[in-house]
């Protein structure tokens, strides 16, 4: 969506005590209506505790693919994890583990629900490796969550910010803010 990359990073700036942010989603119906997405919380704080437990209620309230973190937060964690499914969400649950973070009410994006998207696929919700996924993301939090590792104020920089969908990063060159794509090889 037009600017949502520039206000999830103008929020980096704004709530300097925040490492990530997630924009609210649109879904956009089959007859073409944009509604809010049906768990989306209000804007401000997300709260690991919060997303952990909608997580585990199959109800996450943010859309993975709309987390803009700062890129050392993203390293310090290992990036996103090689899952095949729940990677955008398991990310977004290791920055809140870690490290504050917020909600931006301005959506970031459009999501269209079909019968032939991936998660609609029998295969996708497969009993066994699903709740294998779950347990390897849930134990990976535990883990962070054990280690009492924060991502603290030291760490924060204006550095670029790396921005999930479509795996863009973004960099602030010159005052004007410039984006080059980063391919997987």
């Amino acid at each position: 969506m037009e600017g949502a990359i520039a206000h999830d990073i103008q929020a980096l700036r704004d709530f300097p005590g925040i490492s990530w942010c997630v924009s609210s989603c649109l879904d956009l119906l089959p007859e073409g209506a944009l509604v809010p997405g049906p768990y989306d919380p209000p804007a401000g704080a997300l709260s690991f505790q919060q997303l952990r437990e909608q997580f585990e209620a199959d109800r996450f309230p943010v859309v993975g693919t709309h987390l803009t973190v700062r890129t050392g937060l993203a390293r310090a964690l290992g990036g996103w994890p090689a899952l095949p499914a729940l990677e955008a969400m398991a990310l977004v649950l290791a920055c809140a583990a870690v490290a504050p973070g917020r909600m931006i009410s301005e959506p970031g994006g459009i999501c269209r629900k079909h019968p032939a998207q991936t998660t609609a696929q029998p295969h996708y919700r497969d009993d066994g490796e699903f709740l294998t996924l779950r347990a390897a993301l849930l134990s990976r939090l535990d883990s962070l969550q054990a280690s009492g590792w924060r991502w603290g104020a030291g760490h924060r920089t204006e550095s670029p910010a790396v921005h999930s969908e479509a795996g863009l990063h973004y960099r602030k060159h010159g005052g004007q803010a410039n984006r080059s794509s980063r391919r997987a090889k």
